[in-house]
C-alpha cells in the first residue's frame, strides 16, 4: 500500500487514470512534491488529507473540487500553511 511508503518525498501522479487519491493520503508526511490530488466522487472529506502534508512545495493541482460538499473538509487542508507551494491550480473534475 502507498500509504506504508511515509519517507516518499515525490508523488507524481500526472496522466494517470487514478479516479481518486487513497485513503490515509496524509500519512505519507515526508512527502514534499505531489503533482496532483483528485477528490474522487464519495470522496470529498478526503480533502482534509491535505493538512497533514505539511512540506509541500512547488505546483499543486487539486482536481475533482466539485465532490467536496463541506466546508469544514476544506478548511481541514489547511493550504494557507502550506508557504513554500509556488502554484497552485483548482479544477473541477479531474482530467
Amino acid at each position: 500500500m502507498i500509504i506504508n511508503l511515509i519517507r516518499m518525498k515525490h508523488l507524481d501522479i500526472c496522466n494517470t487514470p487514478l479516479l481518486g487519491m487513497p485513503e490515509h493520503i496524509g500519512r505519507l508526511s515526508s512527502l514534499e512534491i505531489l503533482t496532483d490530488f483528485i477528490v474522487g466522487k464519495d470522496q470529498g472529506e478526503i480533502i482534509g488529507e491535505l493538512g497533514g502534508l505539511v512540506h509541500l512545495k512547488g505546483c499543486l493541482r487539486i482536481s475533482g473540487l466539485d465532490n467536496v460538499a463541506s466546508g469544514a473538509h476544506a478548511s481541514a487542508a489547511n493550504l494557507s500553511a502550506k508557504k513554500h507551494i509556488d502554484e497552485l491550480v483548482f479544477g473541477g473534475s479531474h482530467i
